[in-house]
């Protein structure tokens, strides 16, 4: 499989949002943390221990290529043992030619009816409560990221089983199926990705039910209906927005377009030098972008991305925010800021900031009035090797 380049990787922008907003909703780093598993790395499970032998091997040889499916499922996300909310979904996956087709209809108690479909060459999603969609072309940016859902399951198992130990917990039924249940329990405490369990059919390796536990939230999913021999026609894949719909195209609205520039340019947005790499440090500068987020009522931000390669591989991401709007002064929420499950306070560069060594490896702090964070992507890079590189780091 071939690796996502951080210039056309979305979630890294995600991360980095996620850990230095710190209003965002529990929810939505739970929910987004889990996509993030869900599309990290290309390599094969390796923990031969896990499941029985006999499993493994029929896990091997399930099928060549994901099926087509539908499937109905729930979607529940607890606080303290109080729903926060929940989701009911429907979803068809037409896996029969080279393109995937798919249309996900999600109803939600708090936001209502969202429609999401791919026809192979975009994606659009329909909000119908504010009769609002988004539009987004498919290209390079989703290299990479695979839809199915075997290879998921395996990338996931063999990302987390880093920070979690696994164990198989013996078969199960679940809404009628056969399934393997495995657990995933953190090695450390307070770990941002806390304890899961994925209950997975023995006939398609589909994961039926999945849960996890983070600090007081809880989140489980479980299909109620899967039928892999569905009758499914072209049209379902195809959107008919309605005429007065407030399309927002993704790829044409330019406050949301990642542009390439140099580090000149970079301190020309940023209104000062900002701090990069010495050219010693072993780590090449791949590509320095611009994101635009200044127009986004959540963030209000513009944010400089430099990536880093060694020995060809991407290594990390240095990002450096500068508010602006109503974000501006940068201060931050105070005693309302929400700390994430794991992350701890540390000095560096004469600074206070914070670092999580956890699924997720980021350090993070502010200086000269910008938020600059270090997302490391090499996995053999330990956070203790990512504060010395951050003290490194110069004009």
């Amino acid at each position: 499989m071939k690796k996502n380049k951080i210039m056309k990787n979305p979630i890294n922008s995600s991360i980095s949002n996620l850990i230095q907003n710190r209003k965002t909703t529990r929810c939505l780093i739970i929910v987004s943390l889990i996509l993030i598993m869900l599309l990290a790395g290309c390599s094969g499970l390796n923990q031969e221990t896990i499941l029985p032998e006999d499993i493994i091997q029929k896990a091997v040889s399930v099928y060549e290529q994901p099926k087509s499916y539908y499937g109905e499922a729930i979607l529940e996300i607890k606080d303290n043992k109080q729903t926060v909310e929940k989701l009911t979904m429907k979803e068809w996956a037409d896996n029969s030619g080279n393109q995937i087709l798919r249309r996900v209809e999600i109803n939600s108690e708090t936001e209502g009816e969202t429609i999401s479909t791919n026809n192979g060459k975009e994606v659009v999603v329909y909000m119908k409560e504010s009769n609002t969609a988004i539009k987004m072309n498919l290209d390079a940016n989703l290299e990479g990221i695979s839809n199915d859902y075997k290879e998921q399951l395996m990338n996931q198992l063999s990302s987390i089983a880093k920070t979690h130990d696994l164990s198989y917990q013996g078969e199960e039924e679940v809404s009628g199926f056969q399934t393997y249940h495995l657990s995933a329990k953190p090695k450390q405490q307070n770990s941002i990705i806390g304890e899961i369990h994925y209950w997975i059919d023995q006939n398609s390796w589909f994961v039926i039910k999945s849960t996890s536990e983070s600090a007081n939230t809880t989140t489980e999913m479980i299909y109620s209906k899967l039928d892999f021999a569905p009758q499914l026609d072209s049209s379902l894949f195809v959107q008919k927005l309605p005429g007065d719909v407030n399309l927002k195209d993704i790829d044409s609205d330019s406050p949301l377009q990642e542009k390439t520039i140099d580090l000149q340019q970079a301190a020309e947005i940023a209104g000062r030098a900002i701090l990069t790499l010495p050219e010693d440090s072993g780590y090449q500068l791949k590509n320095v972008t611009c994101l635009d987020l200044s127009g986004n009522d959540q963030f209000q931000h513009q944010e400089i991305n430099q990536s880093y390669e060694k020995n060809g591989a991407e290594a990390l991401l240095l990002t450096a925010i500068i508010p602006t709007g109503s974000q501006a002064a940068g201060e931050g929420g105070g005693e309302d800021e929400l700390k994430l499950p794991g992350e701890k306070e540390v000095t560096l560069r004469g600074q206070q900031g914070s670092v999580i060594d956890d699924v997720i490896k980021c350090i993070s702090w502010s200086e000269d009035g910008l938020n600059y964070s270090i997302l490391i992507m090499d996995p053999t890079l330990s956070i203790e090797k990512g504060l010395e590189l951050a003290d490194s780091l110069t004009v």
